[in-house]
This record gives structure tokens, sequence and C-alpha cells, in this order.
């Protein structure tokens, strides 16, 4: 692992210097000051200070450190650098366009299905996802799964969750690393591509009229399964990702979004119905409520009732 340390300027840019780490001879990767992380945030440093940029590729923040921070540089300097990092930002999103045509035409996710074994299948039915909707999500697994986690790449066996938007156009997969060490966390996206929400229902074109967000996309699946009546769940990366979710939702109208997320992240919950505006609330459980749905604390006529008391921003 690259120990050198990250340039001094970083800690005048409110950035955890500690935290950022080498990854090219131009940038540097660490945690996200608005969606943290270990490595999403990318700082560029292939200009003299301040003329300095970053981006998450997690939650979509940019900075332009020179305009963003109040640090004097000539203005006709100042709008070339702007011009560069717009250039490179659309090459970048093209590159991923590009990545998510091959990756859909050649339909990994429908072949991680095929591969499920009776043991897999156990697997998924022991997180609470009956065999017939393990068939509908296309859930799958995967023998071998290569994940890295600061500048360190390891191999793991991995269960897959396809991310479909609506009308079954697939955004990204999740993988659900088994065996990895702890700081390495449980979820890895497909390399490559932008982060996506998990939508319960891929198979309708719009949203409905009520819209509840939870964490991840295994609460979001044992909510939309078991509460009786099917209501309409979005599965966040995490408390503090959401993948542009929040942004599209703020154009819709005449709708009312419930936010569901975990008992510690309440702050959270709290900063997306104030994105959100008028039609956000908040509802705070006392447990994650995929396991208070399976244990039979949550159910339909239980959740209703909890609305009555949502809170909002």
């Amino acid at each position: 692992m690259n120990s050198t340390p990250a340039p001094a300027q970083f800690t005048q840019l409110g950035l955890q210097a500690d935290k950022f780490k080498v990854s090219d001879k131009k940038s540097w990767r660490g945690p996200c000051p608005q969606c943290g992380g270990t490595r999403r945030y990318v700082v560029f440093t292939d200009h003299d200070f301040p003329l300095w940029h970053g981006f998450c590729d997690q939650c979509g923040r940019k900075d332009k450190f020179w305009r963003d921070y109040r640090i004097k540089i000539d203005p006709i300097r100042a709008a070339e650098l702007a011009r560069e990092f717009e250039a490179t930002r659309q090459a970048e999103q093209a590159t991923r366009t590009a990545r998510l045509e091959e990756f859909s035409t050649t339909e990994i996710w429908a072949e991680l299905h095929r591969r499920l074994s009776a043991d897999n299948r156990t697997w998924w039915r022991d997180q609470g996802i009956p065999d017939e909707w393990q068939d509908f999500y296309q859930l799958g697994y995967k023998a071998q799964h290569t994940a890295e986690h600061d500048g360190e790449r390891m191999t793991f066996p991995a269960y897959s969750i396809p991310k479909f938007d609506f009308d079954w156009k697939l955004k990204n997969i999740d993988y659900r690393l088994i065996g990895a060490p702890k700081e390495w966390g449980k979820y890895r996206p497909q390399a490559g591509l932008s982060p996506a929400p998990f939508m319960s229902d891929p198979d309708m074109n719009n949203f409905p009229s009520e819209i509840h967000i939870v964490e991840g996309s295994k609460k979001s699946m044992v909510c939309r399964i078991y509460l009786e009546i099917p209501l309409f769940f979005i599965g966040v990366p995490s408390c503090n990702s959401w993948a542009g979710i929040v942004d599209r939702l703020k154009t819709l109208q005449d709708r009312q979004i419930w936010i569901m997320l975990d008992p510690d992240a309440e702050s959270w919950a709290l900063r997306m119905a104030k994105e959100l505006g008028n039609k956000a609330r908040v509802i705070m459980l006392p447990a994650k409520p995929d396991d208070l749905v399976l244990n039979g604390a949550l159910n339909y006529s239980r959740l209703e009732s909890l609305k009555r008391t949502a809170r909002a921003a």
C-alpha cells in the first residue's frame, strides 16, 4: 500500500488528509466530505494549487476548489480549468454509458441467476427471499468476484443483485461479498458503472403515488414481499449515498414519500426529507425494517399507523 502522505493543502480544503491515498500520478482518493466512504472521492492535483478539483463517484458531488473555497485565482485561468474539468467529466460519463450498454447486452445477471445451486437458493431464502422472488429479481451467485480495498485486491464468493430501473432497464449489479474483512464492507457495485438505487417493482414504468425509501436492496425486497399489500420501495445504497434518486424524486408532483432508514441514520433521514421538501416524511423505526417485517413486528397496518406520526424535516 502506498504510504505517501497527501498534500498539506488537503487540510485547508476541509478534507481528511490522512485518509487519502495516491490513486495515480495526478489524483488521490479518499472519503467524500458529503457521503463518506473510503475512496469514492477523487481529488485531481495535476495543476498547481489551488487549481484542483474534486469529484465523488457515489453521490456526484463536484468541487472546484479555487471557486468553492474562495481561493483567489486568475479568472481567465479559472475558466480554462472549468472547461477542462467539464470535458473530462463528459468523457468519463460517455465511457460509463458505453460500459453499461456492453454490460447490459451480455446479460451477465441472467447467467449469474442460472448458476444458482440448491445451496445458493437456500442462502437467499435464509435472507428472506423465497424462490419465486429470487427468480423475479434475477438474483444470482458468482463463485469468484474480485474486489479492491485501499489498493489491495482479493477474490470472494458473492451473491449478485441486479439493479433495474423501470421497464427492466439494467443500471448496475451489486455483489454481496461472502467472507470479506469487516473494513471492506459487504456490498460492491459493478466496477465502472454509476451507482444505482434498487427498485422493488422494475416491471412498472413510473413512480406510483406512494414511495418508501429504505437502506439497501435486501430491505427493499423483504418489505415489498411481506407487507401483505404491495407497496413500492426504493433501496438506496446507504443512508448517506443516494445514487441520484433524490434528485429524480424532487421533480415528481403529487407523490408521497416515506423515508424509513435504519435507526442510527435519523440525521440522514431528516436531511433527505429536507432535500425532498413537503412531499417527504420520516418514519423512525426501532430496528432495521427487514428485521421487523420478518419477525412480525411490522406489518401493513402497523406501518400505516406509523405514517400518522411521521416527521417532516
